[in-house]
């Protein structure tokens, strides 16, 4: 994290207890990649383990903009977040979902080329 897109010269001197010195260079070229993980089951029992679902985003997306939306088995979207930090609990109007398979989908901007990504899948709610 931390690091913009580009290619850096990475040096690397070494000695001996102050002799036989020598040095070595590498250039490492960061890309603009995101990466995007999200795990296909969660398990909102209230343990503190597992309990919240949400995407894991990497640092190359823009903050200004992010959407997470969740659909149950008829299209019906029941949860909505625009926080990265904020999760689905599992719940609909403050009532515990049933145990299933429910849509996801993540939409945010590419902070290096500005694109908007969107991205959708499963994740099964188990309890």
């Amino acid at each position: 994290y931390g690091c913009l897109p580009g290619d850096y010269q990475v040096t690397l001197v070494a000695t001996n207890n102050g002799i036989c010195p020598d040095t070595a260079q590498i250039f490492v070229s960061i890309t603009d990649k995101v990466i995007l993980y999200v795990p296909n089951t969660f398990t909102p029992d209230g343990n503190d383990l597992n309990d919240e679902f949400k995407p894991v985003l990497s640092s190359f997306v823009d903050p200004t903009f992010y959407e997470l939306s969740i659909f149950n088995r008829w299209g019906d979207e029941i949860f909505i977040s625009n926080d990265r930090a904020f999760g689905w609990n599992g719940t609909y109007i403050e009532k515990p979902c049933q145990d299933g398979t429910y849509v996801w989908k993540v939409t945010f901007d590419n902070a290096t080329t500005g694109e908007r990504v969107v991205k959708h899948g499963h994740v099964n709610l188990i309890k």
